[in-house]
């Protein structure tokens, strides 16, 4: 793809997502074999990431795989992620998925809904629920998209943060992260499990568009997706973990094994560039590679880590 001319190029960062870290390294709550990788594989990632310049790191929630009402798996899960990032030598800011503090607000859900005590659990292990970062003029949001439509007191707490939020800095480059993407095709698709249902459509579709907001990242899906809201470009980010074997046949390749769940070129997390009139992105594939607990890494150091910049326009 041809290069656009965005101007000076400012800094790199970021973005992994779905990452279902469990309890241990060999016991898992899931039936699918692939599941009992999803540590070793992030300690991969997190050795990836430390070979590389980053201003930031952030992380589109599905931290753990055990859901909060499984008690210890719960937290023994969250102590694996600290464990492992506290290694990482750059920033890093959360928000959280569906297996952290429940689905969103639908009786039909595999995690259960979204609840207070749920929110807790969150509160109590990883801390806020949504967050504003600020580095070198550019503005970095993420959300808690399992709140909208649960009639809890943090859904409101959140919209009226996010409101005064973004209110601050309207007409500045921005970035917002969210679990659930707001939709998958179309924006007036009717509610799956994989988007967001109509009240949060509305409240995340409306404030991309009223603040011109430049880039949405979001996870859950555990495949790339690429689509434009208006002015925002919006990527749907695979996982580092496992693929969803429901999007297993959405190409025309071989699905590996467990049905497609262990797909391993499809496994990775992204990198954003950004330059003064615009950003790109760059996919890094991890193809499934796995570091275990007290293994020397790899020589990181002899890939040519230097960008390969994949723009799609000027924002």
């Amino acid at each position: 793809m041809p290069q656009i001319d965005q101007g000076k190029y400012l800094y790199s960062f970021a973005v992994v997502a779905d990452t279902h870290l469990n309890q241990n390294d060999v016991e898992c709550n899931s039936p699918f074999d692939v599941n009992r990788r999803a540590n070793n594989r992030l300690r991969y990632v997190i050795e990836d990431l430390n070979g590389r310049d980053l201003a930031l790191v952030i992380h589109l929630g599905d931290i753990v795989h055990p859901v909060p009402s499984m008690g210890e798996l719960y937290v023994d899960s969250a102590k694996r992620f600290f464990e492992q990032f506290e290694n990482l030598r750059h920033p890093f800011y959360l928000i959280p998925g569906n297996h952290d503090v429940g689905d969103k607000p639908i009786n039909w859900g595999p995690a259960g809904a979204v609840r207070d005590d749920f929110l807790e659990a969150w509160t109590e292990i990883f801390g806020a629920h949504y967050f504003h970062h600020e580095h070198q003029g550019i503005h970095f949001i993420g959300l808690n998209t399992q709140l909208p439509g649960s009639g809890l007191a943090m859904e409101a707490e959140q919209a009226q943060w996010l409101q005064s939020t973004l209110d601050g800095l309207r007409g500045q480059r921005i970035f917002v992260s969210s679990h659930y993407p707001p939709y998958l095709l179309h924006a007036n698709e009717s509610e799956h499990y994989d988007n967001l249902g109509p009240e949060g459509r509305d409240w995340l579709l409306s404030s991309l568009s009223e603040y011109r907001v430049e880039g949405l990242f979001c996870g859950h899906v555990h495949q790339y997706w690429f689509h434009r809201y208006e002015h925002t470009q919006c990527h749907l980010l695979p996982s580092t973990a496992f693929t969803r074997q429901d999007y297993s046949e959405m190409f025309r390749v071989d699905s590996g094994d467990e049905f497609g769940r262990n797909d391993e070129q499809k496994l990775g997390y992204m990198l954003i560039h950004l330059f003064e009139d615009g950003h790109g992105v760059e996919m890094v594939r991890t193809d499934g590679r796995e570091i275990e607990a007290n293994q020397k890494p790899y020589e990181f150091f002899s890939i040519d880590k230097s960008p390969a910049f994949c723009n799609f326009g000027a924002s």
